[in-house]
């Protein structure tokens, strides 16, 4: 699948709407409770060398980019949509990002875009930083 595809569209476990189980409110109940809270589906496109798209929680991007880690704005994506608040027009939004790639770019100007050494620089980067986070943590235990 990942050979025939060019980037990737992901679905956080968190995408803005009401956080609650079981009709608990976690939001402000919980002091550990994060807004934003990154799962192994984003890190295996860092780790895989794939740029992305995220349906998750408002500034899911922001906080990646607070880790140290670089996204794809301009590049091939706009992602103003990381800072929507409603989790419907965020999704909405992610989608049509993705409409738009499909409608606007022909399959050699997306690989094109794709094997760009302006890609290739932070998908290279995000990979290296992902491994030094692991090494840090392996060294940990």
């Amino acid at each position: 699948m990942f050979d025939d595809t060019y980037y990737d569209v992901i679905t956080e476990t968190l995408t803005g709407e009401e956080s609650n189980y079981q009709g608990v409110r976690f939001r402000g109940r919980y002091p550990w409770w994060q807004e934003v809270f990154i799962t192994e589906k984003i890190w295996r496109s860092i780790y895989y060398k794939r740029p992305f798209l995220v349906i998750g929680n408002k500034h899911t991007l922001k906080v990646l980019q607070e880790l140290g880690f670089k996204t794809f704005n301009n590049i091939l994506f706009d992602e103003s949509y990381d800072e929507i608040d409603d989790w419907q027009i965020r999704t909405y939004s992610v989608l049509e990002q993705n409409r738009n790639i499909i409608n606007t770019h022909s399959l050699p100007k997306l690989e094109a875009i794709i094997n760009s050494p302006q890609m290739a620089e932070i998908l290279e980067y995000n990979y290296n930083k992902i491994n030094k986070i692991a090494d840090i943590y392996r060294q940990s235990r």
